[in-house]
């Protein structure tokens, strides 16, 4: 009798490119959570996917320096960000993003709704992450060639915008920005 090998599925060196139909990852990710297992599930899920720059934090404190430094750098790519604490998305919320302003996905089991564009609990399945990630991509190429970013970041200090500013469709962004 012959015996077969058992593969090694967890070591990362035998995760295999993901076969869904995303092209490439050209986001940079940031995963912000305070467990640890879960952040491991959504850096597992960006290695498969290929994504090359992806970042992780357990503290909301850096979770804010990365997103200010991320406004200063790679500003061609998409920024998508996953945040594991719900209270933490009102303080990215009110943070001045209007260079790369991320794109939010909460991963905490809070179905309330709030300031983010979309919902994965770590138990998500890989097509689903690739299809955010995908999504994230697709958001950012059309806000890009609408020039909805440039209409929405405010060529004078102005009061800071509504906490919800990023989520409005874009038609509404570029109506407000004449005003």
């Amino acid at each position: 009798p012959s015996r077969r090998k058992r593969r090694d599925r967890t070591s990362p060196s035998k995760i295999r490119p993901a076969t869904v139909a995303v092209r490439r990852c050209a986001a940079e990710l940031l995963v912000a959570a305070v467990d640890a297992s879960t952040r491991c599930v959504f850096l597992r899920h960006a290695e498969k996917l290929g994504c090359k720059v992806v970042s992780e934090v357990e503290r909301l404190e850096d979770l804010t320096k990365e997103l200010l430094s991320a406004q200063n750098h790679n500003c061609s790519s998409p920024l998508l960000v996953f945040v594991g604490e719900r209270r933490w998305e009102s303080r990215i919320a009110k943070l001045h993003l209007h260079v790369r302003p991320p794109f939010v996905v909460r991963t905490s089991v809070d179905f309330e709704h709030g300031p983010c564009h979309r919902h994965m609990l770590p138990s998500g399945s890989f097509n689903a992450f690739a299809s955010i990630v995908q999504d994230c991509e697709t958001w950012w190429e059309e806000a890009c060639n609408t020039g909805t970013w440039y209409m929405a970041a405010p060529l004078r200090p102005v009061l800071p915008p509504s906490p919800n500013w990023f989520l409005r469709p874009c038609s509404d962004l570029s109506s407000s920005a004449g005003a």
